[in-house]
């Protein structure tokens, strides 16, 4: 980043003069979810301010405001240019300028999702959050009936990926194995410019798992084959170093076959990496591997299928009403 001028406000300057008395040395911090950039510097004092140096260290922080609602009618209207990253079923994701020009990075990540459902509707929309303790019981008589009532198609961007019909030139790692091989690729999150920020996601070729509950120490060779070499080909491909990266698994998911988040450790931002809903696989591994030496009783469900799990449901989930209502009465 070039050096500018730039400071902090003086009482005998105007904010914009004041600003521009800052002489910016380097990066101290960035992030994204924030929209927050700190600046490290120096100021330099005017004649009237007190002190034994004319420059004296000084940080500068940045926060974009919030989007105008008057200006969103046209917003789309107003960028001068876009990029696209991905284009998957309902799934698109663009890099855009808005009113910047050609010659300063993209200011914009864009989401279009088209045609919405309800379900995306409601999924994207402003809610309240309650915790739930969703017992197995509860997941046998309210949890898996709405699994089993999904549309076929609710899924066809996630084997548009597995077959290759879609993302194939975003692929980062396969293993084609139909029972431990998955497919990484870069999520919708991430804009796949800023590092501190990355966010791949790991989907499993194996059908038969929707989420947390189906897993069994029959999984283990699956789940540390993830582990393994999903560490080492973004350590290839993106040059992050060893314990730069966190995996978990959600629950409950935002869809429901198997797959696996992998995100810089340095990325806190996002929602669901929240206590109750992200279950680390280190810990899912070690939870499997700790069943498989006791040993399992014939007939017996599986560790993850026996634990009452507890978690932050959103209001607009498909599953709050029904689920808050059984917990109360639980």
């Amino acid at each position: 980043m070039a050096s500018t001028s730039t400071p902090m406000l003086s009482k005998d300057d105007g904010p914009l003069a004041a600003l521009r008395r800052f002489t910016f040395t380097t990066l101290l911090n960035e992030d994204t979810q924030t929209r927050t950039i700190t600046l490290l510097g120096t100021y330099t004092r005017s004649p009237t301010e007190e002190g034994d140096s004319d420059d004296v260290p000084a940080i500068l922080k940045l926060e974009r405001q919030n989007f105008s609602h008057d200006s969103l009618p046209s917003f789309v209207n107003s960028l001068d240019k876009a990029k696209s990253l991905i284009t998957n079923d309902v799934y698109h994701l663009f890099l855009a300028w808005s009113g910047k020009g050609e010659d300063v990075p993209a200011d914009l990540k864009i989401t279009l999702i088209q045609p919405a459902t309800e379900v995306e509707i409601r999924k994207a929309s402003k809610q309240t959050y309650k915790m739930v303790r969703e017992t197995p019981e509860l997941y046998q008589s309210v949890v898996l009936p709405y699994l089993q009532s999904f549309p076929p198609g609710r899924l066809s961007w996630v084997y548009n990926i597995l077959e290759h019909k879609k993302e194939s030139e975003n692929i980062v790692y396969e293993d084609p194995d139909p029972n431990t091989g998955f497919i990484i690729l870069p999520d919708l999150k991430w804009d796949q410019l800023n590092m501190s920020m990355l966010y791949l996601q790991c989907i499993v070729h194996n059908r038969n798992i929707r989420c947390l509950r189906d897993l069994t120490p029959s999984h283990l060779p699956m789940l540390k084959n993830i582990r393994k070499n999903a560490e080492a080909a973004a350590m290839k491909k993106y040059g992050v170093t060893k314990g730069d990266l966190r995996m978990f698994v959600h629950y409950q998911p935002s869809f429901y076959h198997f797959h696996v988040h992998i995100v810089n450790v340095s990325c806190h931002g996002y929602a669901g990496s929240t206590i109750g809903q992200a279950h680390l696989l280190d810990s899912i591994i070690d939870n499997l591997e700790l069943e498989e030496a006791d040993g399992l009783q014939s007939g017996r469900a599986s560790y993850y299928a026996r634990r009452t799990l507890t978690y932050g449901l959103g209001g607009q989930h498909g599953l709050y009403k029904q689920l808050w209502q059984a917990t109360q009465t639980a």
